[in-house]
């Protein structure tokens, strides 16, 4: 049986060692609020976190159900991962080129770029298409910051596994935002 593959569709990413982690970053990792983190975090090479105390002894916390990797040699190895699969999402021709804001809009799989900033207020929808595995790449020259309260929404198959962040810079999600996807953040993400 032969599947025919469009030649500009997005491709996976691999993360290798670094997809048991659900945040991890080059030089931080800020918290602010009551946070849930499913899976690992981690800090390489600088141990610096800031708000991710267990939420039973702090404010500015994290409900965490993975572990601590702050600058070990899980985070190393992870770390040498994410620098692969960062390279490798970056690498991938766009299919098209996006605004600033991503709110109200719906995608279908493919890479999407932005030579600036990516910003995400409201919800945004990203529709598989009945169309299993499909892929989902949006490359952020700077910065990707989401707004209070923004959400993104995966309909007719598509999977937060198969959703990229791919960030020039930082990366900053707003309070009570509901984030579904991997973000490649070359140097820092803040939550809450």
């Amino acid at each position: 049986m032969l599947i025919a593959v469009p030649a500009d569709a997005a491709t996976t990413v691999d993360l290798g060692t670094a997809g048991s982690f659900a945040v991890l970053a080059g030089s931080g990792i800020t918290n602010i609020g009551e946070t849930t983190i499913n899976g690992n975090i981690g800090t390489h090479p600088l141990p610096a976190e800031t708000g991710v105390a267990p939420c039973s002894a702090a404010v500015n916390c994290v409900n965490l159900t993975g572990s601590n990797h702050p600058a070990d040699d899980t985070a190393l190895d992870a770390k040498r991962d994410l620098t692969t699969a960062y390279n490798a999402a970056a690498a991938q021709p766009a299919n098209a080129s996006i605004v600033d804001d991503l709110g109200g809009q719906t995608f279908k799989p493919g890479v999407y770029r932005s030579k600036s900033s990516i910003g995400l207020t409201g919800e945004v929808t990203l529709d598989a298409q009945g169309i299993g595995g499909s892929v989902f790449i949006f490359q952020a020259g700077s910065t990707l910051i989401t707004a209070g309260a923004s959400s993104i929404t995966l309909i007719n198959g598509a999977s937060a596994c198969n959703v990229f962040f791919q960030v020039g810079s930082a990366a900053t999600l707003g309070a009570t935002s509901t984030f579904r996807g991997t973000i490649l953040a070359h140097d820092s993400i803040s939550l809450g």
